[in-house]
C-alpha cells in the first residue's frame, strides 16, 4: 500500500476544516426560530358564496409566509366527539361538546413573536367570521 505524502494529507484536511468552518459559520447566521400556535375559532358559518373567495385568499396568505421563511403546519379539527370533566365528588362526566367553535391550528416557526402577530393579522379569515390567537408553545417537559 502507498503512502500518500503529508502535504497532501494536510492540504486535505485543511480544505475539509474550512469547509466544516464555513458550514457552521452559515448556521449559526439563521436566526432562531421561536415556536407559537395560531388557535383559530370560527364566530360563524363560512357562506357558500364566500367559500371560494375565502380559499384563493389563504392560497395567497400561505405564499407570502413562505416568502418570509416562517414555517407553518396547519392541523384542521373535525366535530368533538366526547368531552369528558371532573365532577365534584370525583367522578367524570362525559358530555358532549360545549364550544365546537374549535376549528384548526397552526404551528409556526418564526424568528420573533412579532413576525407571527404580523403573520395572524394578515390572515383573511378574520373577515370570515374567524378570530385568530397567538400563543407561543414548547414540550411539555420545557
Amino acid at each position: 500500500m502507498k503512502q500518500l505524502p503529508v502535504a497532501f494529507l494536510l492540504t486535505a484536511f485543511s480544505l475539509l476544516f474550512a469547509k466544516s468552518s464555513t458550514l457552521t459559520q452559515q448556521r449559526s447566521e439563521k436566526p432562531t426560530m421561536n415556536k407559537f400556535a395560531m388557535i383559530f375559532r370560527s364566530t360563524r358559518p363560512i357562506s357558500p358564496a364566500e367559500a371560494p373567495h375565502r380559499q384563493a385568499e389563504i392560497d395567497a396568505w400561505v405564499k407570502d409566509v413562505s416568502a418570509r421563511d416562517i414555517k407553518i403546519e396547519p392541523r384542521h379539527f373535525g366535530k368533538t366527539v366526547t368531552e369528558f370533566a371532573a365532577k365534584s365528588d370525583g367522578s367524570i362526566a362525559e358530555e358532549g361538546s360545549h364550544d365546537g367553535s374549535f376549528d384548526t391550528i397552526v404551528f409556526a416557526e418564526a424568528p420573533s413573536e412579532k413576525d407571527v402577530v404580523e403573520i395572524a393579522k394578515l390572515h383573511p379569515v378574520l373577515r370570515y367570521g374567524m378570530t385568530v390567537e397567538v400563543r407561543p408553545w414548547s414540550g411539555p417537559r420545557n
